[in-house]
């Protein structure tokens, strides 16, 4: 065939392969080939037909062709590089849309191309500096502005990623992927309220769509609207029963709200559709171990870890099971793989982690995390590390600082907002039971190893009827109460009942305002509303004869005061007051009130009512 001869039969290969005769186009190609293998343009159909044939990987050699023969046509270079993209070659692929580029700077599908490269290897940074340069290019490119949403929320620029969102559902309203993108950024901002509504939008334009309503259960769950998010997890998997992340996300909210049963039933069929998801053998051993079921707990976990070893999470909660059942041999170094779940330990200071070696004098900074409880009960193992020749110092939240000044041998106490104090080494405050390879048998319990202090002390017996039995009342945490772990003061209207006793207030945050609202008949002091710091608090609570409250910060302050205190558990506690036991090997003087079953506070408050009418009309204690 001559050249004319072989543009006809081209322009007529082109027009099967438009009119969807793919076997008819792919012959004239192969026929053009065989008269003259230069003809860059039929290898370019050729791949192109290849590649809706679904075979990427002889798409690519055809495509390869091409660009050889012709390396400054970008569309030839973009293509190649699609057809290495689709086979994960991401590498070679972002080689190749960087030569499109060259050969057309000015072509905005090539920066699209060069971009999407970059987010399928997770590399962000690339990913928005070819989307935006894409953009800048053609400023009306939803799919690159949707694209950009995406990665620039995976690298944690979430308000940066919503205003792209934006502006690509306002160019093209439309846009069904766009709206879920979009609705994803706002949650990860915490925007949940308004993720329901751009999710409700994206239903709206796609009411069969499985995602959309799975993602609009994570935004209601986000807002406290767990009821409803229950019933659109359950209308995502009504749509895709083999759904199993719905399946997941429904699991954890079931657990969330206490339906173990539903929880693990739901787990298991997303079991059987993934045998192989480490994740959801890491859900269903921590509902096992809400169910205080420990020994299959560990078992399912033990199961996550075998099918993905670094996966942190599911290290933690088989942490949390041996440490339940008070096998710390097992559960303290895996409790290490906290530092990598959730926020991260603050090591900014530049000094060295210690080796746990002697310290002979050396400065050595004790990093606080978690809650204040966590602090107040570790705070224990401070002499024990003045006895390795240290010197300890601290940097703590406010609330805490002059609690802790001058005691359990801390050189120094700083605010957690301050600059951290100088120090030799540094080493994390709660890793400190696992460097001193504590027991069951050996944990540090000599009580008190806090104190209040005695003017405060004296102040607040001034303000007390050293007549009554002082009973203080703490039932809930502070910043954002646990469902499962605090109950509403009007739970504790049978303790109102029993004469001679007066009850003061020691919560702090939004369920203060219950003080307002007691329980018929119960006095109720709230001597600490002008005081938001942990000194006060303790001083109030050495005039007390009796402590109750629900696990929080007050509870392991009390405990470390050597307080008579009784804490309230939801039925499978937290891994720290173990399993089965009314004492504390961590703080003897602690009597523990447990849930018979969950949520059940009703039979726990009776317990405690019986057990308070037996020493109230004792005569109280001198104060």
């Amino acid at each position: 065939m001559s050249n004319p001869t072989l543009d006809l039969a081209f322009q007529s290969a082109v027009g099967h392969a438009k009119a969807g005769r793919l076997s008819e186009a792919e012959s004239l190609c192969r026929e053009i080939l065989s008269h003259d293998s230069a003809y860059a343009p039929a290898w370019h159909l050729k791949g192109t037909l290849l590649m809706s044939a679904g075979q990427p990987d002889k798409a690519e050699e055809a495509f390869q062709k091409a660009v050889e023969l012709e390396p400054s046509k970008a569309r030839y270079q973009n293509e190649l590089g699609v057809a290495q993209a689709m086979q994960g070659k991401l590498d070679a692929a972002i080689v190749t849309f960087s030569r499109a580029i060259d050969a057309e700077p000015s072509d905005a599908l090539g920066y699209y191309n060069l971009g999407y490269a970059y987010e399928r290897s997770r590399r962000w940074d690339g990913a928005i500096a070819a989307y935006q340069k894409a953009i800048a290019i053609r400023p009306q490119y939803p799919q690159a502005l949707n694209n950009l949403t995406h990665v620039l929320r995976q690298a944690g620029r979430t308000a940066e990623a919503i205003e792209a969102g934006q502006k690509a559902i306002a160019l093209q309203p439309n846009f069904f992927e766009a709206h879920l993108n979009l609705g994803n950024a706002l949650l990860q901002q915490g925007m949940a309220g308004q993720a329901v509504a751009i999710y409700q939008q994206a239903i709206a334009l796609r009411p069969a769509s499985p995602e959309a309503y799975n993602n609009l259960a994570n935004a209601l769950n986000q807002a406290g609207q767990t009821d409803e998010a229950i019933e659109d997890y359950k209308r995502a998997v009504a749509l895709r029963p083999d759904f199993a992340g719905a399946l997941t996300n429904l699991a954890n909210l079931l657990q969330e709200r206490g339906d173990f049963d539903g929880a693990l039933a739901s787990l298991n069929r997303a079991l059987a559709l993934q045998p192989g998801n480490a994740s959801i053998y890491n859900s269903i051993g921590s509902t096992l171990g809400s169910q205080g079921r420990l020994d299959e707990s560990i078992d399912a976990l033990r199961r996550a870890i075998e099918l993905r070893p670094d996966y942190h999470e599911a290290r933690l909660n088989l942490a949390h099971a041996y440490l339940a059942q008070g096998d710390f041999a097992n559960g303290l170094p895996l409790y290490e793989s906290r530092a990598r779940v959730g926020a991260p330990i603050d090591l900014r200071s530049p000094a060295p982690l210690w080796d746990g070696q002697d310290l002979q004098g050396q400065r050595i900074l004790l990093q606080t995390e978690q809650g204040l409880g966590d602090i107040i009960q570790f705070v224990r193992y401070v002499p024990m590390v003045r006895e390795k020749g240290g010197k300890p110092v601290m940097r703590v939240p406010k609330s805490l600082i002059e609690l802790l000044r001058g005691q359990c041998e801390i050189e120094q106490v700083a605010g957690i907002d301050e600059p951290a104090p100088s120090a030799d080494v540094q080493y994390p405050l709660l890793s400190l039971a696992n460097l001193f390879q504590t027991r069951l048998e050996t944990i540090p319990a000599k009580v008190p190893y806090l104190s209040a202090d005695p003017t405060l002390v004296e102040e607040f017996r001034n303000r007390i009827d050293p007549h009554s039995f002082n009973i203080g009342l703490n039932w809930a945490g502070k910043a954002v109460p646990d469902r499962r772990r605090s109950f509403p003061l009007s739970a504790l209207a049978p303790l109102a009942e029993i004469e001679g006793v007066r009850f003061h207030s020691l919560q702090k945050g939004p369920q203060v305002t219950e003080v307002f609202r007691p329980p018929f008949g119960m006095e109720l002091s709230n001597l600490l509303a002008e005081f938001e710091d942990f000194a006060h608090t303790a001083a109030l609570m050495a005039n007390m004869d009796l402590i109750i409250t629900c696990d929080t910060s007050v509870a392991h302050l009390a405990g470390a005061m050597g307080l008579q205190t009784w804490i309230l558990l939801p039925f499978a506690a937290d891994w720290r007051w173990l399993r089965n036991r009314s004492d504390s090997p961590w703080y003897p003087t602690v009597k523990l009130f447990r849930q018979p079953k969950t949520g059940d506070w009703t039979s726990v408050i009776a317990e405690v009512s019986d057990a308070m009418r037996s020493i109230a009309n004792k005569e109280p204690r001198t104060k």
